[in-house]
């Protein structure tokens, strides 16, 4: 019998679904602004990103500053035994507030993979070759990400579903952002 790996996506997943719908939520017109203050206050250099990564860059930087820890979530009891994560986090104050949360509740995964807009697939491809004793157990909360998974067409790997009331953390998200994020420069 095949030794299971498990993999996670972090945002929706062993994270809160909060993380995702921040990154999600739509452009504002007071996104220039905050991007201006932000990005001068924290540092960030962001002529070559989109404006919509830009500001979620600036917003996990601002995070950061506040002290706002990453909820747990809904996977996050299954972080036990082998297990990495994948997790298209990529800017520094993202990965710095996942750290933060990994060690806040001293979670120690065997890797941790950062992967910005690469596939996860690819990852996982790479995963089948260097373990080739082990199944892999993938959960995401979008589905792109499994069905690219899928499509790998190995039997050692299984996908899961994690769904969560993105309506509901759309809303928070958006009064999140209005009042703690840019009311931080106020």
């Amino acid at each position: 019998m095949l030794e299971r790996i498990k993999l996670f996506d972090f945002d929706g997943v062993l994270g809160s679904p909060l993380e995702e719908a921040l990154f999600q939520l739509p452009e504002s017109d007071k996104d220039v602004a905050f991007i201006e203050k932000a990005t001068e206050l924290l540092g960030l250099r962001g002529e070559y990103e989109r404006k919509h990564s830009l500001r979620y860059m600036c917003m996990q930087g601002i995070m950061h500053r506040m002290g706002d820890n990453i909820s747990q979530g809904p996977m996050f009891g299954e972080a036990t035994g082998n297990y990495m994560i994948l997790t298209a986090r990529s800017d520094y104050y993202a990965i710095k507030r996942m750290f933060e949360f990994l060690d806040c509740y001293d979670l120690r995964p065997m890797r941790v993979f950062t992967l910005g807009n690469t596939p996860k697939a690819e990852v996982i491809r790479t995963l089948l070759g260097f373990y080739p004793e082990h199944r892999f157990d993938f959960w995401d909360d979008l589905q792109k990400h499994l069905d690219g998974a899928n499509a790998l067409g190995n039997d050692r790997v299984r996908t899961f579903k994690v769904d969560n009331d993105m309506q509901a953390m759309y809303e928070k998200a958006l009064g999140y952002y209005q009042d703690q994020i840019l009311g931080y420069f106020e």
